[in-house]
């Protein structure tokens, strides 16, 4: 028992005394109170999977969904930018084709929808906190509008991608939705 930790290894604890006496100073040990301990709450697991958090309505799980649609958007546009460059032969890191107008038109659709994607992004998140179902259907509406949107610039006629045009509907809708939330932020008691 010398190394293991046998029990001729282990002190035993000195009793400590009610009062102690040093130098003619006396001192009273008194007994530390207890809080009382909280009752341990079960949660079980499909609680804690139905209502994760309290900082999001319950209808969030549709805006999720529109997250998630928009990245099939997304990684469709970009799966058809990859297919025409083989097709058009245009090396990276060019962006565009000197040569053909049709690749330069479906690159055109993928990079128009990544440059206002982070801004819809944002208030779609923002609108979607507070009205988780009415951004959701807005975000619908810009999500497939980018579709439309693509299809038509791919024909290689660009007056063609107007045919997105109701997007705006789904983008401004969130963006006044983001605007609501902000002043009733700003305004609440």
């Amino acid at each position: 028992a010398a190394e293991g930790g046998g029990a001729a290894w282990r002190r035993k604890p000195r009793p400590v005394p009610e009062s102690v006496s040093s130098a003619g100073l006396s001192f009273q040990a008194t007994p530390v109170p207890r809080l009382p301990a909280a009752p341990m709450q079960y949660v079980s697991q499909q609680s804690a999977i139905s209502q994760p958090t309290q900082a999001v309505p319950p209808q969030f799980g549709y805006v999720i969904l529109v997250f998630i649609y928009s990245w099939v958007m997304l990684a469709y546009l970009g799966i058809k930018v990859g297919i025409a460059r083989k097709k058009y032969n245009v090396k990276y890191p060019d962006m565009y084709s000197d040569k053909d107008p049709i690749f330069n038109c479906i690159q055109r659709a993928h990079q128009n929808t990544l440059e206002i994607y982070p801004q819809w992004l944002i208030f779609q998140l923002i609108a979607g906190i507070v009205y988780p179902i009415t951004a959701s259907l807005f975000g619908i509406i810009w999500v497939t509008s980018r579709f439309s949107y693509a299809w038509g610039y791919y024909t290689g006629v660009p007056e063609k991608r107007k045919i997105g045009s109701y997007g705006y509907i789904g983008f401004l809708g969130v963006v006044s939705l983001s605007i609501v939330v902000a002043f009733k932020t700003i305004f609440s008691p």
